[in-house]
This record gives C-alpha cells, sequence and structure tokens, in this order.
C-alpha cells in the first residue's frame, strides 16, 4: 500500500474484530459485525463518525469509528448482560494495535474508545447501546 488513500478505519475494525475471539464470545458467535443493523442478534454495527485527522494521507490518518451494539429483538438478554458483552468488544477495539497486521493492510498505531450512551433503546424494544472509537491507521508500525 503506497499511500493511504484506500485504509478504511471502518473495514480494520470490522477485521480486527471478526478475528478476535473474546469479540466473538463476547457477541455470541461469528458473523454478527457488519456496517448495518441485521441478524444474528445482538449485532455490532460499525459505520464511520464524524471527524478525523486526515493530515497528508501518507504516513497516518485518523478518524473516529460509530460502534452501535443491538440487542436481541426479543430482550432475551437483559441490559446488564448486554452491556458488559459491549464493554468485552470496546476492550478488544482498544487492543487492535497490539495485534499483527497482514502485509498489505494499513498497520493501527492507536486505537481508543472516545465515549459512548450506555442505553438507547429503541422504540420496538431492542436495546442499543453506541461508543465512539478513534483510529489511527499507517503505513508501518
Amino acid at each position: 500500500m503506497p499511500d493511504l488513500s484506500e485504509a478504511d478505519p471502518v473495514a480494520e475494525v470490522i477485521w480486527h474484530l471478526n478475528n478476535d475471539p473474546a469479540a466473538e464470545e463476547a457477541l455470541g458467535g461469528p458473523g454478527r459485525i457488519s456496517d448495518k443493523p441485521e441478524a444474528p442478534w445482538p449485532h455490532l454495527v460499525v459505520t464511520i463518525g464524524s471527524t478525523g485527522q486526515l493530515v497528508t494521507l501518507r504516513s497516518t490518518l485518523g478518524h473516529e469509528v460509530t460502534l452501535q451494539f443491538y440487542g436481541p429483538l426479543d430482550g432475551t438478554i437483559g441490559p446488564a448482560e448486554l452491556w458488559q458483552r459491549f464493554m468485552k468488544v470496546l476492550l478488544a477495539v482498544t487492543r487492535m494495535a497490539e495485534r499483527d497486521h497482514p502485509p498489505g493492510r494499513p498497520v493501527v498505531h492507536n486505537s481508543r474508545i472516545q465515549g459512548g450512551t450506555p442505553d438507547q433503546p429503541l422504540s420496538t424494544g431492542q436495546r442499543r447501546y453506541t461508543a465512539t472509537a478513534f483510529i489511527k491507521l499507517g503505513l508501518v508500525q
């Protein structure tokens, strides 16, 4: 990757969490991370956030990523357990820079949680928790 024009912080978060056993366990199995709310539940939705630091796109870029954790539609997992599971996923996000990075992928230099909302139930009764992460990507470690 000669520059960061193709670097995607959302794709890196999804890739890292899909390859993290602790995140998979907290989510209840594979196939529960994407860019839209969909079954299977619980489900983590990862989308681009509102701000970033693009600098020159030569050495590093940083951007906010929004993480929304949706509980099951039928409420079979209560709010306390959902919160604990979400915290485990957020901890996995903060450890992204510690993981190995395959050749050809941008390197995660830093990943931190910047804030969140503890509970945002939807009109359907489905529970949703939201947090914002800042992901800093680079070309070399």
